[in-house]
């Protein structure tokens, strides 16, 4: 085995048990979390019945910064119903129907080959851009 070879096993292995450890520290956390009210489950069913994608597991995350899908297990949509209750409620359907529009493209199917990729390119600077715009580029379509 060459030196080569032995550093990229060794650094997608690292790579590797980091992913794993912090998913499954951030999949417990989600597992303890609590429902939203049913006002916000209501919206969500209304806005995902007109996008045409199921319901997932709705999630209320007071810590979050911002709404976000959570699909490691359980398919999860992960709110801060806080912060999202002082918005008008256009405001409130447009950042819900942008979450839901990831379940509905498949977004997360995406990143998770983009994770198997990680740990086979992790070394590649080009690998690192690409990820950025990919990122970038579901978040604005």
């Amino acid at each position: 085995m060459t030196l080569w070879s032995s550093l990229w096993t060794t650094g997608s292995g690292l790579l590797l048990l980091i992913t794993a450890w912090q998913t499954v520290r951030a999949h417990g956390q989600k597992r303890r979390l609590r429902a939203v009210p049913a006002s916000m489950r209501h919206e969500v069913e209304e806005l995902a019945d007109r996008i045409g994608v199921a319901v997932p597991e709705l999630c209320d995350d007071p810590q979050a910064a911002a709404p976000y899908v959570w699909t490691i297990g359980r398919t999860r949509l992960v709110l801060p119903v806080a912060m999202l209750q002082r918005c008008g409620h256009r405001g409130r359907a447009a950042v819900l129907a942008h979450e839901l529009a990831h379940l509905r493209r498949k977004d997360h199917w995406v990143a998770r080959c983009e994770l198997i990729l990680q740990a086979v390119f992790f070394w590649h600077p080009l690998f690192w851009l690409a990820r950025h715009r990919m990122r970038l580029w579901a978040e604005l379509a």
